[in-house]
């Protein structure tokens, strides 16, 4: 019977590997296919711009083409985006493994299509916490162990702990395995910060840990996580909502306020102010310049009376 489990455990990796590897495989096709895109991509963007251009001096910035066109040439530009980090994954460097005991795990960690750079990736795994910190494009490598219960989490700068493993992952001894942690889709941590927990406490924990002491269960509350607010000055309501939603902010009460024809309709002042920090989904509230409205007197006669009264 021992024998029996032993050969469904050994034909479970061999499948989990077989998977990883035709992950890869089509990750490779993919970056063939974005590499033969990308001049093409690049070409579109470049002349949707001159159309643009061409189409504000002939009918004005106001006119509705032109901002058709801009409406257009944003849709496009996001996916040129999109793809070019999605060609940055692919060409992530796999870690190397000592091909005994260890896993590698490599990716991107980034909000939406902005990569998330100095970020600290945290593998937990039986008595290790090992940790590797994200380059510029927000990739990550490291050599994990094998065929063990992991759980990943992702601390940043300005949000702290902004991610953690909802059930623990184990990887095939050899395997490659990719993650994209997008911390705008990511559900939050549900867990709270524990001080005495290398892993989720501030600061940086060390590659190896030892078994800790035992200590008495003390947990914090986790302070809200905070942003910079972005400038919505001289927007829209609509365009705003839109920058502060990708922002992980909402638009709050918006005042109308007298102004000239040059301000009709679009945001005058914003509180919190620009490059502020707030907790994020908190609400901005902001000033939205209306036309002014002038009263005209209507004359009034003077009748003239004479000295006995009568007109």
């Amino acid at each position: 019977m021992a024998n029996v489990h032993n050969g469904l455990h050994s034909d479970t990796d061999r499948v989990a590997t077989d998977l990883l590897g035709l992950g890869e495989a089509a990750d490779q096709v993919r970056l063939a296919n974005y590499g033969r895109a990308t001049p093409l991509m690049a070409m579109r963007t470049g002349q949707m711009e001159r159309e643009i251009a061409r189409t504000r001096a002939q009918y004005g910035a106001d006119a509705p083409e032109v901002a058709e066109r801009t409406a257009a040439f944003k849709a496009v530009h996001a996916e040129f985006v999109s793809m070019q980090a999605e060609t940055g994954r692919l060409r992530v460097t796999p870690p190397p493994l000592d091909g005994k005991t260890e896993a590698g795990l490599r990716g991107r960690v980034v909000r939406g299509a902005e990569p998330v750079a100095d970020a600290q990736v945290i593998i937990e795994g039986g008595s290790q916490i090992l940790h590797a910190c994200t380059d510029a494009a927000g990739g990550f490598a490291l050599a994990v162990p094998a065929t063990i219960d992991l759980k990943l989490s992702v601390r940043t700068k300005d949000d702290g702990l902004a991610y953690r493993d909802t059930n623990p992952i184990h990887y095939p001894v050899g395997a490659q395995a990719e993650r994209i942690i997008d911390l705008i889709r990511a559900a939050p941590p549900c867990d709270l910060e524990d001080p005495h927990n290398p892993l989720t406490a501030a600061g940086t924990p060390a590659a190896t840990v030892a078994p800790a002491e035992t200590v008495a269960p003390t947990t914090t509350v986790a302070a809200p996580a905070k942003a910079k607010v972005p400038n919505v000055t001289g927007m829209t309501l609509a365009a705003a909502a839109k920058v502060l939603e990708k922002a992980r902010f909402v638009l709050g009460k918006a005042v109308e306020k007298p102004g000239p024809a040059t301000s009709v309709g679009k945001i005058l002042t914003q509180t919190p102010a620009a490059n502020a920090t707030a907790p994020v989904k908190s609400a901005v509230a902001v000033t939205v310049g209306v036309r002014t409205t002038t009263t005209t007197k209507t004359p009034t006669a003077t009748i003239l009376r004479t000295r006995s009264g009568k007109p």
